[in-house]
């Protein structure tokens, strides 16, 4: 509705989320914590990343709630039935419906859906309520914390600071063989996140974690893509891969066939000849962010400091190892002490309550420092 707007919007957040299963108690773990408009961030490190404090402009930074100043707006994307989420879409109005079942495994996954649709309703948006200052959106999940306040510094407050980066990296070819290109991060932070700084080849055995077979993939590569765990796509991407395109790409390459997959193009607009909407189904949506910031000739950038985006709660081999198989979480035992200091992200939060522990440190964290009596796993030097 337009009234989820107050027209200040300089970041609107999707956070992707299940209707059914635990996805209800997490975004109420996300509203409790990190999206709560009222959480007050006076006692925060205001210095991310030991910048000195203050915004391009020289002005002292300070603990306003960037959500409560209407700068950053926050949805969930759930699909799945309506009956099942009516309730809560009328409480909080913070719910974006996709009229899809909820399946999150293989080649019918709705996460691409979901991701695509946000893009598209955030572009009618902007277009029908002429948000002017709208100059991200950004994705993420409902096991991420997001340090909304260090968000808004980087990409809105220090966004003049930023200095492009050259990296040499070997693309491995699908023929073993492996040429070397140099990719030249562009200042643009059109595609931003943590991003492959190479490409990948599919993986085609059916017996392995996120397989893809040739009829939906038949490329060797994999383009260039960021992690689903926390991205942003500037106002510029937005309006390519939702709007009329880039004029200088080619849609005639074989990965960029307009397929439907499921009928679930069957509602796009006639002549409509947006990136989305002539994109062939790929299941994995970083993936297929990916092949339309080709379509867009936008470069992913990696974020200036890995530790911005953490991709594993506790970084141990055990919980990469239990991540690329599928296997269930570590032990709860094993969480290490929380860390959000100069960070932005932390995916794979634990649980709701791992969720408040992260919110505590990051609201108050001499206050945390004092007070938490938690004994965190401390793993062997």
């Amino acid at each position: 509705h337009s009234s989820s707007f107050h027209g200040d919007e300089e970041i609107i957040i999707g956070v992707l989320s299940g209707a059914g299963g635990s996805g209800p108690s997490r975004r109420m773990s996300v509203r409790d914590t990190w999206a709560d408009p009222n959480a007050d961030y006076t006692f925060s490190d205001h210095n991310f990343d030991n910048r000195d404090g203050k915004d391009t402009d020289g002005k002292e930074r300070n603990g306003k709630n960037k959500i409560k100043d209407g700068r950053i707006k926050v949805f969930f994307l759930v699909a799945g039935p309506w009956e099942q989420i009516r309730d809560e879409y009328d409480k909080y109005g913070d719910l974006i419906w996709i009229n899809e079942e909820e399946i999150y495994q293989g080649e019918d996954s709705v996460l691409t859906y979901k991701t695509q649709s946000f893009i598209r309703i955030v572009y009618n948006v902007v277009l029908e309520l002429e948000l002017r200052q709208l100059k991200y959106i950004f994705k993420t999940d409902d096991d991420s914390y997001v340090h909304v306040n260090n968000l808004y510094t980087e990409l809105i407050e220090n966004e003049n600071e930023y200095s492009p980066i050259t990296l040499e990296v070997e693309a491995n070819g699908a023929d073993g063989g492996s040429p070397k290109e140099v990719l030249q991060q562009k200042k643009e932070r059109d595609f931003w996140g943590w991003c492959q700084l190479k490409k990948f080849a599919p993986k085609r055995d059916a017996s392995v974690k996120w397989p893809v077979s040739y009829e939906l993939y038949p490329e060797p590569m994999y383009p260039r893509y960021c992690q689903g765990a926390g991205f942003a796509l500037s106002r510029r991407f937005i309006e390519c891969a939702a709007g009329l395109g880039s004029s200088s790409s080619s849609y005639s390459s074989s990965s960029s066939s307009s397929q439907q997959h499921n009928g679930r193009y069957d509602n796009a607009l006639d002549g409509d000849i947006s990136p989305i909407a002539n994109l062939r189904f790929m299941p994995f949506e970083d993936v297929s962010m990916g092949m339309i910031a080709e379509r867009c000739n936008v470069t992913p950038i990696m974020v200036e400091r890995r530790r911005w985006i953490n991709l594993y709660r506790t970084q141990s081999t055990e919980e990469k190892n239990r991540v690329k198989e599928g296997l269930p979480k570590i032990d709860k035992s094993k969480l290490t002490r929380p860390v959000m200091m100069n960070r932005i992200v932390q995916h794979r939060i634990y649980d709701e309550w791992d969720m408040m522990e992260h919110h505590k440190i990051v609201v108050d964290p001499a206050r945390y420092n004092k007070e938490n009596k938690v004994e965190w796993y401390s793993p062997r030097p």
